[in-house]
């Protein structure tokens, strides 16, 4: 029902199932999420304790995205506590591919706004240029859809944030723009993979 209690539960019956040789993990540990790390840490053992969403996690990374953290793993027997939570209080709730936040394409020239005047501007305060663009925003300078503006006005302090940190990287230290690939449905754009610390 919750990460909390199964890293409980395992860590309460280890040394009962090592008593007759028997392996156990769990799926709670947060300090990587290496494959082959989570394939040695957990899913070698024998016995497998999870919560529901980071089982469904895991098994659509070894499945779909073939990163095969689960290695040659099968799911012969499966042992489900307070059912009713997994089924009846948590029936909304579950793990699943991202999706594109319906109408965000509309929010693209506004974003780039956002990222030109913080170019523009180094130096000056981050909350005054949040405030400036949404003046433009209610002024009708700056383009935005009623239905989405107050989402804009919640996020704007954070996107003016992350455009001055972007502004802030370096391509090669901080961040690396990896080539387009082509797939089975076409290719792709190229995408941007970053770093959180300073590459030498």
């Amino acid at each position: 029902a919750s990460p909390l209690l199964a890293s409980r539960d395992a860590e309460e019956m280890r040394p009962l199932f090592g008593a007759f040789g028997i392996s156990v993990g769990h799926t709670c540990d947060d300090s990587t999420s290496e494959p082959d790390e989570v394939f040695d840490r957990v899913y070698s053992k024998d016995v497998v304790y999870m919560d529901c969403n980071q089982g469904q996690a895991d098994l659509i990374l070894h499945e779909f995205y073939g990163d095969g953290r689960r290695g040659e793993r099968k799911t012969d027997v499966l042992i489900a506590d307070e059912v009713d939570n997994l089924f009846v209080d948590r029936l909304r709730f579950g793990t699943k591919f991202a999706e594109h936040l319906g109408g965000a394409e509309v929010l693209t020239p506004l974003l780039l706004d956002v990222y030109a005047r913080v170019r523009m501007s180094p130096g000056r305060a981050l909350q005054e240029l949040s405030a400036e663009t949404l003046a433009e925003v209610e002024r009708g300078s700056l383009l935005c859809p009623h239905i989405l503006k107050r989402f804009v006005t919640q996020q704007m302090d954070d996107w003016v944030g992350s455009a001055a940190a972007a502004a802030s990287m370096e391509e090669g230290r901080q961040f690396l723009v990896l080539p387009s690939q082509t797939t089975a449905k076409g290719p792709n754009t190229p995408s941007v993979a970053t770093s959180s610390v300073n590459v030498p």
